[in-house]
């Protein structure tokens, strides 16, 4: 199964299927408990009752998998697909029995062999669940076990399939040399097996990864290809998206013109398949571009407009993007009651989004399986292992008629073999371990960013509203120690490290990014002499806020009448465990009765203490302030 992010399920529900009611709750008919079909289509109903009227005038087991399988493959309804792909999963690994964990060390009869491809594809889509819901960690589990099958029944499509959704979440977890290697390996098992609409998803797929790193060229020529290939095979949903990726090409390359052109062909798509979800996100992209081209009536009529269709399929998403267009849209009209109501359903459809709470009910009420993460490992530690001690009981009788010393020593090389697999195996599970908790951080500082950033949003747009110059320049105060917060999560979440964040590359963007943004009457040179040290986020954060407040003040004060100003930043390593910041300005000094009342310098010293740092001050020649601080 193609990975369900690349259709938009059918949004009409008409000419329902006439079905006996209670037939909905016969588990014996529809082999599953309490079933909802209250709000499936009429495609899916009309697929459900024709598969399970197969199943039941069948009497062979391989006929019935094949007709459930069917079902699931061909269903994108998230409350009927999993759970059908649950009792496939279910079905064959009671049919299989020990043959799930010692397949590999035997000779399969053909019906085994149609069971384990059927298991495998039921633990790949178990992948696509994890991956939707975001437990990327836990998906990889899953393909990784599912490829192992595949590739031990030559099912070269379903390895192909899998390779992909190996790629897919390489590319969300930012690796994109992984990433590239897995959806390469997919490209080429789909061309050896001449499956087009498989070759097209992944064409998609690495389109969209280069799109990612920059390349915006190779980007667009995978694209073009996937083009192709959906137009031959008539997948107009397929065709639409691809279209759309195409847009979003030429808008990040500012010919908006063009990026209309596809936008405008892709809604024309989604209008004739009533599809009400593909209608909000072409509307979105095309209120996009209106908004950047100062279009704003029109972007208005056009926001509004694919929100209504964002509602209408319940999209989240789609809500979340026109409400936040439309807060932007309002905020530039100033109308500031508006723009701060889309702001809240904005954060309130991105909070649902991300919400961990849905994602564990959706595991819930779409996957009901027995398989467990810890169980899993268990399983997988001991996947090759069972081989050599199966092995080694089968040929002691043929090992001692050899020699004894023939046992001594093979029993040496079977232990030292196993050993060494079961280190390899612990330690690709610990690694497994550090990038779940690695990403599960990424994830945090991420959320953390978003929302300071919306904070900054809240506290420009209150500000916007009072005409007291001082009042606007406490909220300007309290917006660029935010940012500086923001950021540092930014570089944090972009990383991947939080122990080792390299203090010459943020604080030389810091500090430009402060000067730059900063209004002052004449221009600032600035004086960087910052060593390549490395500080954990305990350390980088309060550092940053001092670095903030002191240049700010800077700015603030310091040249009122100073020609060619200056400011000097320096940071270096005094020994193995203290460091010094110093930071110096060329202008008129400091009043210091004004500076024991500031709520600046009561941070700084706050920030200082965080890091067991000590203050020293210079007024001779402007202000210069030293900060020696431990590691």
């Amino acid at each position: 199964m193609y990975s369900k992010n690349w259709v938009i399920p059918i949004a009409f529900m008409c000419l329902f299927l006439s079905l006996n009611a209670q037939e909905y709750v016969d588990r014996k008919y529809y082999l599953i408990d309490s079933l909802d079909i209250s709000t499936a289509s009429s495609k899916e109903k009309i697929l459900l009752e024709s598969s399970l009227k197969e199943y039941h005038s069948s009497k062979h087991d391989t006929v019935r998998l094949k007709v459930i399988s069917h079902l699931v493959e061909n269903s994108w309804d998230n409350k009927i697909w999993p759970r059908y792909n649950a009792w496939v999963y279910h079905f064959t690994k009671g049919k299989l029995g020990k043959l799930v964990n010692t397949f590999y060390e035997k000779d399969l009869s053909s019906v085994d062999k149609q069971l384990l491809l059927y298991y495998g594809n039921a633990i790949n889509n178990f992948g696509i669940i994890q991956s939707e819901i975001g437990d990327l960690p836990k998906a990889l589990e899953y393909y990784f076990i599912s490829l192992a099958i595949r590739e031990h029944v030559k099912d070269d499509l379903g390895s192909s399939e899998t390779y992909n959704n190996i790629g897919s979440i390489y590319s969300k977890l930012d690796n994109t040399k992984k990433s590239l290697e897995n959806y390469e390996k997919a490209k080429v098992i789909a061309e050896k097996v001449n499956d087009n609409q498989l070759m097209a998803v992944v064409l998609s797929n690495i389109g969209i990864l280069y799109k990612k790193t920059g390349n915006t060229e190779k980007a667009l020529q995978c694209y073009e290809k996937s083009l192709v290939i959906k137009e031959k095979l008539k997948d107009k949903t397929g065709y639409g998206l691809t279209l759309g990726l195409i847009g979003e090409i030429y808008e990040s390359k500012g010919e908006f013109n063009n990026a209309l052109g596809f936008y405008r062909k892709s809604l024309a798509i989604s209008k004739n398949e009533k599809d009400n979800e593909g209608l909000a996100i072409s509307l979105n992209r095309i209120a996009t571009i209106y908004f950047k081209q100062n279009l704003i009536d029109k972007a208005k009529e056009t926001t509004l407009e694919a929100l209504s269709f964002a509602k209408q399929s319940d999209s989240d998403e789609s809500i979340m993007n026109s409400s936040l267009l439309l807060s932007s849209i309002y905020e530039r009209e100033k109308l500031w009651g508006k723009a701060f109501e889309f702001q809240k359903l904005h954060i309130k459809m991105r909070d649902r989004v991300k919400s961990i709470e849905v994602q564990r009910k959706i595991t819930e009420e779409q996957t009901k399986y027995d398989l467990r993460s810890q169980q899993q490992k268990i399983d997988f530690l001991s996947f090759k292992n069972k081989s050599q001690e199966t092995r080694l009981k089968e040929n002691k009788i043929y090992i001692i008629l050899i020699s004894t010393a023939l046992v001594f020593v093979s029993i040496l090389v079977l232990g030292y073999r196993k050993s060494n697999k079961k280190k390899e195996l612990i330690n690709e599970l610990l690694e497994r371990e550090n990038d779940t908790k690695k990403t599960m951080l990424q994830e945090i500082h991420h959320r953390i960013k978003n929302n300071l950033q919306v904070v900054n949003s809240l506290l420009r747009m209150q500000s916007n509203k009072t005409k007291d110059i001082d009042i606007k320049n406490a909220f300007k105060e309290t917006q660029y120690r935010v940012l500086s917060m923001a950021k540092l999560h930014e570089k944090m979440y972009n990383s991947g490290d939080f122990k080792n964040l390299n203090a010459k590359e943020y604080i030389g963007l810091l500090v430009k990014d402060i000067v730059e943004s900063y209004t002052v009457d004449k221009k600032v040179s600035l004086n960087l002499d910052i060593e390549e040290l490395f500080f954990d986020s305990k350390i980088m954060m309060p550092l940053s806020l001092i670095i903030n407040e002191i240049i700010t003040n800077s700015l603030k004060y310091a040249f009122n009448e100073e020609e060619n100003a200056t400011i000097s930043v320096r940071l270096k390593q005094l020994s193995a465990t203290k460091n010094e910041l110093f930071i110096a300005d060329n202008g008129i000094g400091y009043d210091r009765e004004k500076e024991k009342k500031g709520l600046g310098t009561k941070l700084i010293q706050s920030f200082a203490k965080q890091i067991s740092g000590t203050i020293h001050k210079n007024t001779n020649k402007g202000t210069a302030i030293t900060i020696t601080f431990n590691n």
